[in-house]
């Protein structure tokens, strides 16, 4: 047992002591001991046994009787038995109709996007998502191009999707061009796509 300062465990700064027990016997104790103080336990060191001389005739190895062979029962084929799927098809607009796509990556506070597709000439909610996805995602919707639309993004709390909580950001694409991209836009943003609202046709006064 060691004491750094040489004074051992008693008396100057505190009434310390030690005791070492071996099998429940009390075989050292000790205070003021001054910088260490030892005692030895146990049975003592084993002496070392004489080795026995190695045999002049070691004893014949034994040989298998056969040897066994292990192989496989069946070889695989090197080419599949099912052919690769072929790849998705591009996604396509028919007719009059055009390809809306809206890329959102949100920041960490998701929850405060919103975004909302009007008809620019009705009013009417053509697409919308009270709340975006905690993950980035893409919407893909046909809609007809002889129509004009207003695209909104929201955000309640006012700091856009970039950059005090991430590194959001929004793109908007009509027939697959990019039309409007976003990302610190405070509390809302928007863009117009589409044909337009059709305009009504004069109309013809009747003949006298």
């Amino acid at each position: 047992i060691y004491d750094s300062y040489g004074d051992g465990m008693c008396c100057s700064y505190g009434p310390g002591s030690y005791e070492v027990y071996y099998d429940d016997i009390l075989v050292k104790q000790g205070d003021s001991f001054g910088s260490k103080d030892s005692t030895a336990i146990g049975g003592g060191c084993p002496t070392t046994a004489p080795s026995v001389a190695p045999s002049l005739f070691p004893p014949p190895s034994v040989e298998p009787s056969a040897s066994i062979s292990i192989s496989p029962s069946e070889i695989p084929s090197l080419d599949p038995t099912v052919p690769p799927t072929t790849s998705p098809t591009a996604f396509s607009c028919a007719g009059t109709t055009k390809k809306f796509e809206l890329k959102i990556v949100p920041d960490v506070y998701y929850a405060e996007t919103s975004w909302r597709l009007e008809n620019s000439c009705t009013g009417d909610v053509v697409l919308e998502q009270s709340t975006i996805d905690a993950n980035p995602s893409s919407i893909v919707e046909c809609i007809d191009d002889n129509v004009g639309y207003d695209f909104t993004i929201y955000d309640s709390y006012g700091d856009g999707i970039c950059c005090s909580y991430g590194f959001g950001f929004y793109e908007v694409y009509y027939d697959d061009i990019l039309v409007k991209m976003g990302d610190s836009f405070g509390s809302k943003d928007s863009t117009t796509v589409g044909g337009g609202c059709p305009t009504t046709p004069p109309s013809i006064a009747p003949s006298i």
